[in-house]
């Protein structure tokens, strides 16, 4: 087998040198090389953000290349990492990736619950041993405190706590199960963590178990993006690449330990006074966290190994909190709607509500439920990861550069970019703003077709009508010029919103006919997670994202997940009302669906302005 020498030039300046087969693709070798290149897609050619520039011998550019790459772009030496086979010795520019803290959101609203977790510390007084009582340390313990058979771990604590506090230990608990015992009085550091791992972002909150309050909130994204932006990417990668699924637990694994060293840091806490952890996300999510094999969900009837609320301990997954801590993942209810949407049930109260309500949960795997008079109808759709901005052109997540809002004002188009500084891209909430704004303009028409600078209406301004232009693209707009690297929206990437918000709208219509609903018997629209409280009410309905077009009733309840899972924490009611909810409710898987194809193929399309899609 003849080998290459590649040369992967990293952003900062440093070059790693590997040898690799003839044969294999660059993705492959950067991988082998232990180097990471943002393949969004899993390396399936579809996204186009494994762009690098290279030097020396390749195949020649494959069809897809020749589909996603300009004609510029391919003079300039650039590849795609997924596609561009080796041939023989390479240099390989890595390009440089979003940095810097992402726009994530961690606020989000429940009702308030009682404490009462399960998780105790109890401070126990011993008598010294003496030659009348001879018993052993965990038998005289055994006596006042009722518990099970503890793990050896805690057997091997007793001495030296019996001994450094002089016969007055502190014992953490979960119900009947010993988490630790520690010298002394220590009943004070009683803590635990919730997160809500979703496939593009992952935020925790530290709690205090005692009382409820919440000490600490971070998050970050999750480590396993670089593998793939979707779940199908993820069991893709799990399944295919040798030790996939070990490398996707620990890409989640240190995301989650780098945000559980963030709240620790910022609330003075030690990791051993973490005894209890919640966990939600939705059902691939949970397979990951946990290495169990997602591939049942990835084939027809989407299976998942496990429904049931699991517990398992920290130093099993290598969590970096007292080991003996017990997770909490919570149901999942079925297909991809797992234990994120259960939490968004919780938090939203949607098990409790009398009135139709729509929850929706918008994002790569965008969840859906209807509520009314107790019961629940829910389900996924696969929006795509648009609304994240990937497979966009000129798409990024919600980091500094980012375009996030648009508006015309006096015939003039002005961007709202995170942080004020120079757009580098488009991110979700600004895709949508966008498409609003050149529809309202009459450069979008209702099936999505970006109209030619020849076919354009007289009234559009001016600053909107020098910005549609011929590109190598097909015909583009353009938001920001920069020498090689303008950011534009493309024909194609109206066509990647219309897939995401036409699965969106019609997995919605589909609960609501098993519901016996109707648009106008809504009495609210919940929108939970990060995408639903950045974007803009107004431009939502321009889209034809959601079923009603009055805005009073859509209410945005921020990061609903991971308020379902604090209380899920804090709360065995709260658990219990979980378990109930994802048992009862009924599931609706959309693929194969007649009804759901034909809802889709009509959700394509964009409302007149000032309408919504029942009015088309």
């Amino acid at each position: 087998m003849n080998h290459c020498q590649v040369s992967f030039v990293l952003p900062e300046g440093r070059v790693v040198e590997t040898r690799s087969a003839s044969g294999i693709t660059i993705l492959e070798a950067a991988r082998a090389g232990g180097l990471e290149i943002q393949a969004t897609c899993a390396g399936r050619g579809r996204c186009g953000h494994c762009r690098v520039q290279v030097e020396g011998k390749l195949a020649p550019p494959s069809p897809v290349e020749q589909r996603i790459l300009t004609p510029g772009e391919r003079a300039r030496g650039i590849r795609l990492a997924c596609q561009a086979r080796l041939e023989g010795d390479l240099k390989v520019i890595l390009p440089k990736v979003a940095a810097g803290p992402a726009k994530i959101l961690t606020a989000g609203t429940a009702a308030a619950v009682p404490v009462d977790s399960g998780f105790t510390k109890k401070v126990v007084i011993l008598d010294p041993a003496t030659l009348e009582d001879v018993r052993g340390d965990y038998e005289r313990l055994r006596a006042k405190v009722e518990m099970s058979q503890p793990p050896l771990a805690i057997l091997r604590q007793l001495a030296a706590a019996f001994r450094q506090g002089e016969g007055k230990v502190t014992v953490a608990s979960f119900k009947d199960q010993v988490l630790s015992v520690e010298p002394g009085d220590v009943s004070g550091e009683l803590y635990g963590m919730a997160f809500d791992i979703g496939t593009t972002t992952v935020v925790g909150s530290l709690l205090d178990l005692r009382t409820g309050r919440e000490l600490a909130v971070s998050a970050a994204r999750n480590g396993q993006a670089v593998h793939g932006a979707d779940v199908i990417a993820r069991i893709q990668f799990a399944q295919t690449v040798p030790k996939g699924l070990q490398e996707m637990q620990k890409k989640v694994i240190q995301t989650l330990n780098t945000i559980i060293a963030d709240l620790l840091q910022e609330a003075n806490v030690k990791p051993e006074s973490v005894y209890g952890l919640s966990v939600v996300g939705n059902t691939c999510m949970q397979h990951l966290l946990l290495a169990i094999d997602p591939s049942p969900l990835g084939t027809s009837p989407y299976v998942p190994v496990f429904q049931s609320p699991l517990v398992v301990e920290a130093g099993e997954l290598g969590l970096q909190v007292n080991p003996q801590a017990k997770v909490l993942v919570l149901p999942n209810i079925a297909g991809f709607v797992g234990a994120d949407t259960v939490a968004v049930i919780m938090a939203a109260g949607l098990d409790q509500v009398k009135e139709p309500v729509v929850a929706v949960d918008i994002g790569t795997n965008g969840e859906i439920v209807v509520a009314r008079d107790g019961q629940l109808w829910a389900c996924s759709t696969a929006a795509g990861p648009a609304f994240e901005g990937a497979q966009i052109t000129c798409g990024m997540g919600g980091t500094a550069g980012a375009i996030e809002g648009a508006d015309v004002i006096d015939g003039e188009l002005k961007l709202q970019v995170i942080d004020g500084e120079p757009a580098r891209g488009i991110c979700g909430s600004g895709l949508i703003d966008l498409i609003a704004v050149l529809l309202e303009a009459g450069i979008i028409d209702e099936t999505g077709r970006m109209l030619s600078p020849d076919e354009l209406p007289d009234e559009v301004p001016a600053d909107l009508r020098r910005r549609v232009v011929a590109g190598e693209r097909g015909v583009e707009f353009i938001l920001t010029e920069d020498g090689e690297n303008p950011v534009v929206l493309t024909q194609g990437d109206v066509r990647e919103l219309q897939l995401a918000k036409g699965a969106i709208y019609a997995g919605i219509k589909i609960l609501m006919n098993e519901a016996g609903l109707a648009p106008q018997d809504l009495s609210q629209v919940i929108l939970a997670g990060a995408f639903g409280n950045y974007v803009r009410k107004e431009s939502a309905i321009a889209i034809g994202l959601l079923p009603i077009a009055e805005k009073d009733k859509i209410v945005s309840v921020g990061n609903a997940a991971r308020m379902g899972a604090r209380m899920a924490l804090l709360s065995q009611e709260v658990r219990d009302r979980a378990l109930r909810a994802a048992a009862a409710a009924q599931y609706v898987e959309l693929s194969g669906r007649l009804d759901f194809q034909m809802e889709f193929a009509d959700a394509m399309l964009f409302p007149r302005p000032g309408g919504h899609l029942d009015k088309i």
